[in-house]
């Protein structure tokens, strides 16, 4: 299903599919890094793949949070809490099955997208936010390492073009809100563990 944007800027669910495309470069580094069979080459795809994965890929709820400050911060009931990226910040209230507000610094110019979070809807303000899903171009390491540098939020596609632009380094894609929320939802269902 893909969620879609409503007027008041809330995201429900459709009948489609996830089915935003991933540029070739990015598929095959998502394939390396995560030990897929093949290189996805839709959200969707990526998704599938991960849950079929032969190497039993999991999420650790655990493992979503920094031991320190980060540019994701996540907070619910009053405690703060920091994920490695902005998805991790948005993965962790649908888990927990409690709502949670997240505020994710952009690279670009150090201000902070904020997102209402629930398992059954979010928002963002502004509400044209988009969020960035990449990889580094080469070298070996944790996904941590290799992609979380390159999820971040933006207050809007032209803000991330920006950015993608000045990181020659890594292969990046932009998500809309919809799909980003649709995307968090599939991982959840990866995710093992108590975040907590």
């Amino acid at each position: 299903m893909n969620p879609q944007a409503n007027p008041d800027g809330n995201v429900g669910s459709s009948a489609d599919q996830l089915g935003t495309t991933i540029p070739i470069e990015l598929g095959l580094r998502l394939q390396e890094t995560n030990a897929l069979d093949r290189a996805p080459e839709t959200l969707h795809d990526f998704a599938a793949l991960l849950s079929a994965s032969p190497s039993g890929v999991t999420l650790d709820a655990a493992g979503l949070c920094c031991a320190g400050a980060s540019p994701h911060q996540l907070v619910i009931d009053g405690a703060t809490r920091y994920t490695h990226c902005v998805l991790d910040a948005l993965l962790l209230p649908v888990i927990e099955g409690r709502a949670g507000r997240v505020l994710s610094t952009s690279p670009t110019d150090g201000k902070a997208i904020n997102f209402a979070v629930s398992p059954s809807e979010t928002t963002a303000d502004p509400p044209e936010a988009v969020v960035s899903l990449g990889m580094l171009r080469s070298g070996t390491g944790s996904f941590y390492e290799l992609g979380c540098p390159y999820i971040n939020a933006f207050a809007s596609v032209e803000e991330y073009a920006r950015w993608a632009e000045a990181t020659p380094e890594a292969i990046t894609m932009s998500l809309s809100l919809a799909d980003t929320v649709e995307l968090v939802r599939v991982l959840a269902d990866l995710t093992t563990g108590d975040a907590q």
